[in-house]
């Protein structure tokens, strides 16, 4: 994943009732074969992949790890099922890369006339 997207990509991790309360309801998610939608007393665990905070996807898994995994390699394999979507990724993220560097840079720097108010 990290190859991918590099730093585009955020994982969360959590029970699907802490999920709930942080994120609110209505939120779908694959399990199993197919998709569900969370449930405040449901035992599952949800891992989900972000970019520029919207959710990319969420899995529900019995565990964190296996909740992590899944919702990575579901990305992945989209990913590596699409050369264009994948090409189109990666220009995006160059742009945003660039950009975002640029910000740093150009925000970060104080001159030494503003040191002395």
């Amino acid at each position: 994943l990290n190859e991918i997207g590099g730093r585009l990509f955020d994982i969360e991790i959590a029970r699907e009732d802490t999920f709930l309360r942080d994120r609110g309801r209505g939120i779908e998610a694959w399990h199993g074969m197919g998709w569900r939608e969370a449930c405040i007393d449901g035992r599952e665990t949800i891992g989900s992949v972000l970019s520029v905070g919207k959710d990319i996807i969420s899995v529900l898994e019995p565990s964190m790890k296996s909740a992590r995994n899944r919702a990575c390699a579901l990305v992945v394999a989209t990913f590596e099922d699409n050369d264009e979507l994948l090409q189109r990724w990666k220009e995006i993220s160059t742009i945003i890369e660039r950009q975002s560097t640029h910000n740093l840079t150009s925000h970060d720097i104080v001159s030494d006339d503003e040191d002395e108010y």
